[in-house]
């Protein structure tokens, strides 16, 4: 069996189509986005940057063919800020580009470029049109400025982009094989549970089959890291959420009892300090109960319009 190493980061889509051992696939996606027939692999470089990271994610794969350079994005959910990442990607590919070629960029000579091409590919559920144009201009606060990145995303849901799809094989497939694996789990089938059934079934129905069968241990592990990281995902957001929440539980505490203190000092009145007092607790809930009211104490309020609105936020 062929053993691949995989990177951290890597997914599926960057091994079928990103490998230097698959260039043959890499210049049929290319084609087939591109609109051109090149027929010799050796005629396209691949080009993603590894260790470019941004906001977490990686460069998925960009290619140079001759006087063209074309970055290609894969995408599970609608996000418009994907000309921002484009930004950063191109920037860090034209970076390696000036070392790799020995380019002169403070000489008197205009650079000779390769003109990019961005593109995103929509593996998502959402009702989104078969073409579509994101420009980072669309961000800019205050109108056009003195810079434009163009990303066109393609959905590559059943039935749309049939040309793309029929110019690609191995596109066709793997978009098959992510609506498998959606299906799986839709029926029910969760984490290892379902990217096993998904590889299982793909390779009966001969969908990545070839790929699937001489790289099935090693596909499964990269599929497994990725749902652990996702789900590892998941939990240190929840942890940042919940610890949002109780920082907003404090300043409610703060700002609420300042403002039942204000609303009693105005009103004049017990029953006026007690509704005040009330609200402010109820911001905060819970937290420094004991300590609020041994300050309200030290600041003179009676005990018993303290006590009283202790018991009323328990009861509310």
């Amino acid at each position: 069996m062929v053993t691949t190493r995989y990177q951290h980061k890597d997914t599926l889509f960057c091994r079928l189509f990103g490998s230097a051992d698959r260039k043959g696939d890499a210049l049929s996606l290319y084609n087939a986005l591109a609109g051109t027939h090149y027929d010799d692999p050796a005629e396209l470089e691949i080009t993603t940057v590894e260790d470019t990271v941004y906001l977490g994610r990686k460069n998925d794969v960009s290619y140079l063919v001759g006087s063209d350079m074309l970055l290609v994005e894969h995408q599970s959910t609608h996000n418009p800020n994907m000309p921002l990442r484009g930004l950063h990607y191109l920037s860090a590919l034209y970076a390696k580009l000036v070392v790799m070629r020995d380019l002169d960029v403070y000489g008197e000579d205009l650079l000779d470029l390769p003109t990019p091409r961005y593109v995103v590919l929509y593996f998502g559920t959402g009702n989104r049109p078969e073409v579509e144009e994101m420009k980072l201009s669309d961000s800019f606060a205050s109108g056009p400025g003195a810079l434009e990145v163009t990303a066109t995303v393609l959905n590559c849901s059943k039935g749309m982009n049939r040309r793309i799809m029929e110019s690609c094989k191995t596109l066709a497939e793997y978009a098959r094989f992510v609506d498998i694996e959606r299906a799986n789990r839709k029926a029910g089938l969760k984490g290892r549970e379902a990217v096993q059934a998904t590889v299982e079934q793909c390779i009966e129905q001969g969908v990545l089959a070839d790929y699937l069968t001489v790289h099935r241990t090693e596909v499964l592990d990269l599929l497994f890291t990725i749902e652990d990281e996702e789900r590892a995902m998941r939990v240190h957001m929840q942890a940042l959420e919940q610890k949002a929440i109780d920082k907003g539980l404090q300043k409610g505490m703060r700002e609420g009892m300042r403002e039942g203190l204000q609303k009693g000092k105005k009103e004049g009145v017990k029953e006026g300090l007690k509704e005040g007092l009330k609200e402010g607790l109820q911001k905060g809930k819970d937290e420094g109960r004991s300590s609020l009211a041994a300050r309200l104490l030290e600041l003179g309020v009676d005990e018993s319009v303290v006590k009283q609105a202790l018991e009323d936020t328990d009861q509310a």
